[in-house]
């Protein structure tokens, strides 16, 4: 959103981020009188905007490769400069638009495309509706909220309402919306969106999926904090946090103190344990950790973990979301071997170099496990055995190891068997958070999470220096 001397404007951004989480409205409503201090934008973020601008950029020229007559909107102009040509543009019958200046009352924006049909409309023998790029493999509910009331705007300037709108996704495939689905949910929205503006009532920060792509996300972790917000407590969900709001328990410090169970709450004594540990380590900066009870008869917990075995695997891959269709670039495998504990990395820059590390890696467990036939391959989270399955069945090449892996359950997730067997003093359960209870310090290596390897594998693909990959390695 954006002033202009005393009239607002909102974007469909705006009005997407509102269906999303209305505290970050209210905060950007505040931020046009006062100037909040924003969150930095990290390097994954700039990343993820330059593939969706080259996403965007191949597009169009897709469409003039196919001859499509393409008029260009110069986004160095001003607002009414550009709404202008768009309309000129729109008049004369171009078949596509790119970057088009919209408007439709207080709302303005830039759509990516308009498309050119042959469905009569007030310009002529034909219409237009709006495609949209986005780098994501589906369309979300925030890309449905923008495209729909892109196509309000377009309607204005045709006077007649365009019936389905599009999303050109990054893996190459597009998708055709049909907007009568959508039409009056998105009224409805821009109705309570306005009434909020106007009114601007009160809200608090609570956490959503908006978070992660939040411009506040540090203002609202910072109110968190401050106010010892339930949300803080590892694992709770919106509908526990709810429950115990209603029998006045607003805090992790009250949770940690409360005397009585809730009524009809089976989490409840697990939350307080958490809230206790987590109380704990706020107060004391001390590590703690609780052993949960054990259930031999559930296979759950450590009871899910085989006995060891001299050759047992300790696997973790790293992937780049950015390649069309992802892409894993890495297979690190640790193993021991004349008692030192050694790392195999099976590496893969393109499709064809993924399936060769891909082969290479399930060659080298083949070989181990003729070596070593009770082993097992440890992992941290269910990405690793969800990865090979797809890599068998995109590549077509040693399906009938990885389903005898799979069949033999010879990997093991520790997340699971982490979260069945104990609670830690930590906010969240990733491995991340674990190092603090078995590693000294920071680690050695630049790379410090896996959002930090992606960042470094970018800037290998940039200029090929083989720091980069030596210190995902190290990672």
């Amino acid at each position: 959103m954006h002033r202009i001397q005393s009239q607002t404007f909102f974007s469909p951004s705006d009005l997407a981020e509102f269906a999303a989480c209305p505290h970050a409205t209210s905060l950007n409503l505040i931020n046009l009188d006062t100037e909040l201090k924003k969150t930095e934008a990290d390097e994954t973020l700039k990343i993820l905007q330059d593939h969706g601008d080259l996403h965007e950029k191949n597009y169009l020229a897709r469409l003039k490769q196919e001859g499509r007559q393409v008029v260009e909107i110069p986004a160095k102009l001003t607002q009414p400069e550009r709404h202008r040509l768009t309309l000129e543009a729109m008049q004369q019958g171009a078949e596509v638009v790119f970057q088009a200046a919209l408007e439709d009352g207080p709302f303005r924006g830039y759509a990516d495309f308009l498309l050119k049909i042959d469905r009569p409309s007030k310009l002529g023998e034909f219409s237009y509706e709006v495609a949209d790029t986005k780098l994501a493999s589906s369309g979300k509910a925030r890309h449905l909220v923008q495209i729909a009331l892109y196509s309000d705007m377009v309607e204005v300037v045709q006077g007649l309402a365009p019936e389905a709108a599009s999303l050109e996704f990054g893996s190459g495939k597009s998708k055709s919306y049909r907007l009568d689905a959508y039409r009056h949910y998105v009224k409805r929205l821009k109705s309570r969106f306005l009434e909020f503006v106007n009114k601007r009532p009160a809200t608090t920060p609570e956490k959503c999926e908006h978070c992660n792509f939040c411009s506040w996300k540090d203002l609202c972790a910072d109110e968190w904090r401050q106010h010892d917000h339930l949300n803080q407590v590892a694992r709770i969900s919106s509908p526990q946090i709810k429950r115990l709001r209603e029998v006045g328990i607003t805090t992790m410090a009250g949770l940690e103190q409360a005397k009585e169970a809730v009524p009809g709450m089976s989490s409840f004594e697990t939350l307080r344990k958490q809230a206790s540990l987590q109380v704990h380590k706020r107060v004391t900066d001390e590590d703690k950790f609780e052993l949960k009870v054990p259930d031999p008869k559930g296979y759950v917990g450590f009871y899910r973990m085989p006995q060891p075995d001299e050759g047992d695997l300790y696997f973790d891959m790293e992937g780049y979301p950015y390649e069309k269709g992802g892409l894993e670039y890495l297979f690190g495998v640790s193993y021991w071997q004349a008692g030192e504990l050694l790392f195999k990395p099976f590496w893969g820059h393109d499709r064809q170099g993924e399936k060769k590390a891909f082969e290479g890696f399930i060659d080298f467990v083949s070989e181990r496990l003729r070596l070593y036939p009770n082993l097992h391959i440890y992992h941290y989270a269910d990405y690793e055995r969800r990865a090979l399955r797809t890599l068998m069945q995109t590549h077509g090449v040693r399906e009938k190891e990885v389903d005898q892996l799979l069949r033999e359950q010879r990997l093991v997730d520790l997340y699971t068997v982490v979260r069945e067997s104990i609670m830690t003093s930590e906010p969240r359960y990733s491995i991340k958070n674990l190092e603090t209870f078995y590693m000294k310090g920071e680690r050695e290596s630049d790379v410090k999470n896996a959002g930090a390897s992606i960042v470094f594998y970018e800037n290998w693909r940039r200029d090929k220096n083989q720091k980069w990959l030596d210190d995902i390695e190290s990672y």
